[in-house]
């Protein structure tokens, strides 16, 4: 026999109060001799053991009837397991993520799941248990229910090498049987073929949709533009193929705007355009009808008006191919001559770029210093006859590594860093076949270790330290022949996009972001991000001719977000879900090894139950209390 609440039977001690009076009661009787009467003595003898054995009854009575009250209180119960058997741990994972909103036969995955949950709590003490956002480690019955009707859908889901991290550090530290259940469609992407970890069980349900088929509108993008007008591209996906057509409604704020439809009676991928206006500001939603996953049927996205990356080039050598890599009215291009150059103009600007210029004034270094301090892109190409002291006092100033004396020799350009941020998009994939461009004159440059472009013998032709950009070789011929290369395109535009990002239709909630945003603030204004169901203020860094917001860990709701200084809107920011979970490919209970799988919850449940059940025995403690005071009333009145 076991107890609940064994602090209880320190209220054992009130059982000297009954004792004490009993010994109170007690008198002393005195002899008296007297002849005439002495046919009385026996009977009062007679009478005096009687009262005390009826006193020692009624005191044993009442202090077993205590007893037996206090031990009820104490809760007593035998349980199922021997006493020298480990005691199960049980820790609970309930899989909230959006592919968990898939219909089922009752409503959808989840709700069906937490209402079964919260009619069958899954064991009678404390419930460990937590989701894929939040963690709920030491609560009652109670407590379990009402947390369970606060669960919501995500977008975030952990991977089963994450679950069994996790589990690994909740589990306590002492020698108990411990047991991790996982309630989970177990999604493919999620979910991998790997052995549980030493000294952990796992059980698991897999709950499954009535059906795979799901529509979702996977990403939208600009395609062409001309005279303020522009074509917007949707794409969509099924899981299956089908000759249903899927109406697709393009919302302007909230007017309806336009409509087409799809099918995907051929192919599991789809297309729709629309032809929109660019205007000063777009707030766009697309919208399809699709019964089964929700989340993904809506897509938001927004267009505002364009700044122009504010670029300044000082020039020694020849400056016409700046303006074809700069164009307007993406980019503001202002061309400075190494002679006239104003120094105080570098702050305003976003990139500037050093052109093959032979020598690098202290005053320049400087201000380039402060440039760099605030944000600002540099983009450095030497010249053949360079004067590398002052270029090595410029790079040290700028942490931007070394330079040696410039080395006459042919090489190729032919390693392309295909991971590193200046490519990213612009290759489909890693060519193989590509007509690399040669250099005959170089300066043998320190490595960053991440280097964008190679030459033959290892040696980097483009270095990048932070914001910094340092080209190994000039770029007029004869030296490089790099001004002709396709390379030379991207390399440019994504060097100074990194000073002002050019603003996205929409960003993924869930990844870190950098916003940068042209415009100046002073110290004691906060930039603030207002949407129509969250409000919060973001990470943010200010420099002279920017603001940049950072965010990751909010938003979580989808929609439109209004960047408000005070009162002026900013910006106009858009974010979705992250269209992961659109995919209901499922792994198969056999795929995934150390797993025990029960075919339904309720059986899970009850097993649960059956292995932590116990039989209580306090009621039978109350029936004693009860039967000893009966017999303590029937002493008093019959005893005499």
């Amino acid at each position: 026999m076991q107890f609940k609440n064994p602090e209880i039977f320190y209220a054992l001690l009130l059982l000297l109060i009954p004792i004490l009076v009993h010994l109170f009661q007690l008198r002393r009787f005195v002899k008296v001799p007297f002849t005439n009467v002495a046919f009385l003595k026996e009977i009062q003898l007679k009478t005096r053991k009687s009262s005390t054995l009826k006193k020692w009854l009624v005191l044993t009575l009442r202090c077993l009837a205590l007893a037996a009250l206090v031990t009820a209180f104490a809760q007593p119960f035998l349980a199922e397991k021997q006493a020298d058997d480990k005691e199960d741990e049980y820790l609970f994972y309930l899989d909230n993520s959006y592919s968990m909103t898939a219909r089922s036969d009752n409503a959808n995955l989840l709700a069906d799941a937490v209402q079964r949950l919260y009619d069958n709590p899954p064991l009678g003490g404390n419930f460990r248990w937590f989701t894929n956002t939040e963690d709920y480690f030491s609560e009652s019955e109670a407590d379990f229910r009402n947390s369970l009707l606060e669960v919501s859908p995500t977008y975030k889901q952990y991977t089963y090498k994450e679950l069994l991290l996790k589990a690994a550090g909740s589990f306590s530290s002492q020698d108990t049987n411990k047991q991790l259940v996982l309630l989970s469609d177990f999604q493919s992407r999620a979910f991998a073929n790997a052995d549980t970890t030493a000294n952990i069980d796992v059980l698991a349900v897999q709950l499954r949709p009535r059906s795979a088929a799901n529509v979702s509108i996977d990403s939208a993008y600009i395609q062409t533009t001309s005279a303020g007008n522009a074509v917007l591209k949707v794409q969509l996906s099924a899981a299956g193929r089908s000759n249903a057509n899927y109406p697709v409604s393009l919302f302007k704020a909230d007017a309806l705007s336009a409509k087409s439809a799809v099918s995907f009676s051929e192919s599991l991928k789809a297309e729709v355009e629309f032809p929109i206006t660019l205007e000063e500001s777009y707030l766009g939603r697309l919208s399809i009808n699709d019964q089964e996953l929700e989340f993904d049927n809506e897509l938001y996205f927004s267009l505002g008006e364009q700044t122009a990356i504010k670029v300044m080039s000082i020039n020694q050598a020849e400056r016409n191919y700046l303006d074809k890599l700069f164009p307007a009215p993406e980019f503001e291009l202002v061309h400075n001559s190494h002679t006239a150059a104003d120094y105080n103009a570098i702050l305003q600007q976003n990139v500037v770029v050093l052109n093959e210029l032979e020598r690098i004034p202290a005053g320049l270094s400087t201000a380039l210093l402060r440039f760099k301090e605030n944000g600002g892109v540099i983009i450095i190409v030497p010249a053949a006859n360079a004067d590398t002291t002052e270029y090595q006092r410029l790079l040290s100033q700028l942490d931007a590594g070394s330079l040696s004396e410039a080395v006459s020799q042919e090489r190729k350009l032919n390693t392309i860093n295909f991971d590193h941020p200046l490519f990213n998009g612009v290759f489909n994939q890693q060519v193989t076949n590509f007509q690399y461009p040669t250099v005959n004159t170089f300066f043998d440059l320190s490595s960053s270790g991440n280097d964008p472009l190679t030459l033959e013998g290892q040696n980097p032709f483009l270095v990048q330290f932070e914001n910094v950009y340092v080209f190994a070789s000039p770029l007029s011929s004869p030296h490089s022949n790099f001004k002709e290369s396709p390379l030379i395109v991207p390399s440019f535009y994504n060097m100074a996009k990194k000073a002002l990002p050019i603003p996205v239709l929409y960003y993924e909630l869930g990844k870190p972001q950098e916003i940068a945003l042209a415009v100046s603030l002073s110290e004691d204004q906060i930039v603030q991000l207002n949407g129509s169901q969250q409000q919060f203020i973001p990470l943010q860094q200010r420099f002279a001719n920017k603001l940049v917001l950072q965010s990751e860990e909010h938003p979580t709701e989808p929609g439109h977000y209004f960047a408000l200084n005070q009162t002026d809107t900013l910006a106009v920011l858009s974010y979705n879900n992250p269209r992961a979970e659109a995919d209901l490919r499922l792994f198969e209970a056999a795929d995934l090894k150390g797993i025990n799988f029960y075919d339904d919850l309720s059986e899970l449940l009850n097993e649960l139950q059956q292995a932590g059940e116990q039989r209580p025995l306090w009621q039978w403690f109350v029936l004693l209390c009860s039967i000893f005071l009966l017999l303590e009333m029937a002493i008093l009145r019959f005893f005499k």
